[in-house]
């Protein structure tokens, strides 16, 4: 007879505040005691809304009485931050509690936004105020408006996003306050989408909050 008395154990092997490559996954195991792990029960979440099964793939065999660590991957994440969550229960029912990870996905599509020489990232003051300065220059053959997203990750983690409307060979720059953000060392990360597509490359600059 098989006594089961431990949850499965989920952990995630993509570090923490990770940005993933257009077509990348997320990693992780999950580790069962007793090797009794319900495949149907692994199941993974984006900003708290449940991903399809076909996205989570697992990989592992039962071995009963025994621990197994099964390796997770997790795909097809939307453009943007996303906190994805990691949940999974043994055939006895026994449920483990939920881990997140905050990354950053790229689903770059094109480059119709560019920003490059004085143009890049830069972090700056702007009317006595610090904050991170972009130029964005649109390279397509039509009005576009998109959102000009930004990532912080450091002491605090935080993304966000602006509006606007760029004409064909036009440019727009925006700026991002860092005033809401705690002291310490920052990296700054910064990209075009419009919903879950990426128009850019992806630009990064690093900086200080005293």
């Amino acid at each position: 007879m098989l006594v089961d008395t431990t949850a499965p154990t989920a952990t995630f092997t993509t570090p923490n505040a990770a940005t993933i490559s257009p077509g990348g996954v997320v990693s992780a195991t999950v580790t069962v005691a007793e090797g009794d792990l319900n495949f149907t029960t692994v199941t993974a979440s984006v900003n708290g809304t449940a991903l399809p099964a076909s996205d989570v793939s697992v990989t592992g065999t039962n071995n009963l009485g025994s621990s197994v660590t099964y390796t997770v991957s997790i795909s097809n994440l939307p453009a943007g931050y996303d906190t994805v969550g990691l949940s999974a229960t043994s055939l006895a029912g026994l449920t483990g509690t939920a881990t997140t990870i905050n990354v950053t996905a790229q689903v770059q599509i094109d480059a119709t936004f560019q920003s490059s020489g004085s143009n890049l990232p830069t972090f700056t003051t702007e009317s006595g105020f610090s904050g991170i300065s972009v130029t964005w220059t649109n390279l397509g053959g039509s009005t576009i408006s998109p959102q000009f997203w930004i990532q912080f990750t450091g002491p605090t983690t935080e993304a966000a996003f602006l509006g606007g409307t760029v004409a064909p060979g036009g440019t727009t720059t925006v700026f991002f306050g860092t005033a809401g953000l705690a002291a310490g060392s920052y990296t700054a990360t910064v990209y075009v989408s419009i919903g879950l597509t990426a128009y850019s490359p992806v630009y990064s600059v690093s900086f200080t909050v005293s």
